[in-house]
């Protein structure tokens, strides 16, 4: 990703039609390039992390989408839920805002539902009691 100045060039060259060398000339001799203050910095880069966490969320979201579709067994349901439930509290309020419904689904308990040879025919999701903290009873 380039820096600012250096895209500022690029387009500056491509409007007037002339070289590189050239447009960094023009730009020097008129003045024609004014750097961000810092609080403006700041903003742009606050903005452009925001923009790249987003990314990087969808993409997470997306991979745990994937392996969820790939369960076969009990114990890979399991695997893909301790590997989720273990990224932080902020990923998972997160996508518990994006995605509420795949967060449903993995965050249920599942019952067996077991054939003769042990294999797994069907997985049902039963939905969550809300538990109570310790804070709510009396003592």
């Amino acid at each position: 990703m380039p820096n600012r100045y250096i895209e500022f060039v690029k387009d500056f060259s491509e409007k007037n039609n002339i070289s590189w060398n050239c447009a960094v000339c023009k730009i020097k001799e008129n003045n024609l390039y004014k750097p961000l203050d810092k609080k403006q910095q700041k903003e742009e880069e606050k903005k452009k992390d925001e923009e790249l966490s987003e990314k990087i969320l969808l993409r997470s979201i997306n991979s745990f989408k994937k392996r969820y579709a790939q369960i076969k067994t009990y114990d890979d349901f399991y695997f893909v839920k301790s590997a989720f439930f273990n990224r932080s509290k902020e990923f998972q309020e997160k996508v518990k805002i994006k995605t509420p419904k795949f967060f449903e689904q993995i965050s249920a308990d599942y019952e067996r539902d077991d054939d003769d040879n042990g294999e797994l025919k069907t997985i049902t999701v039963k939905k969550r009691k809300n538990r109570k903290s310790r804070r709510d009873f009396k003592t």
